[in-house]
């Protein structure tokens, strides 16, 4: 088989069945587990691509919550949780109230802990220099480990 995706209503069952999958070398193992106390412990014992409903639901409501949260300059597009929730990326649209559209990035004074990773302008995937700046419409993707950001904005130190 190519991947194994256990998914009863049992977390107990969806361990055990990821543990034989694992054990006959399937190459991808996806566990379900209901509990989040049990994720570290599969991790520990080889099973590392785990889903959980309650974890998905929260990570959505916060998405939901943050983008409501917008000071309406350019709001949270989509937000991921990363590095065992330790970091955020997060995709914010720049519109034409941004107050450092055109300026290249070397030129901005940004908060600690905080990367532009990416600019996507029209169908360009541009991985910014500090001489790439951001225009109207850009998609920009910010990486960082400070929590609540809910503005292109709030980049600014």
């Amino acid at each position: 088989m190519d991947a194994c995706v256990s998914m009863t209503g049992i977390d107990e069952e969806n361990v055990i069945i990821s543990l034989y999958a694992s054990k006959c070398n399937v190459p991808k193992v996806i566990t379900k587990v209901n509990r989040l106390s049990i994720i570290n412990m599969l991790e520990s014992i080889g099973i590392e691509s785990v889903i959980s409903p309650k974890d998905i639901t929260a990570n959505q409501i916060v998405r939901y919550v943050r983008a409501k949260a917008n000071k309406g300059d350019s709001g949270i597009e989509t937000l991921y949780k990363i590095v065992d929730k330790k970091a955020e990326a997060i995709e914010f649209i720049a519109n034409k109230n941004v107050s450092f559209l055109g300026i290249p990035l070397k030129k901005l004074k940004t908060k600690d802990n905080l990367l532009v990773a990416g600019i996507m302008r029209g169908n360009k995937l541009i991985v910014p220099s500090g001489d790439d700046f951001i225009k109207a419409g850009d998609s920009v993707i910010i990486v960082t480990t400070n929590s609540f950001l809910t503005s292109l904005e709030d980049i600014l130190a």
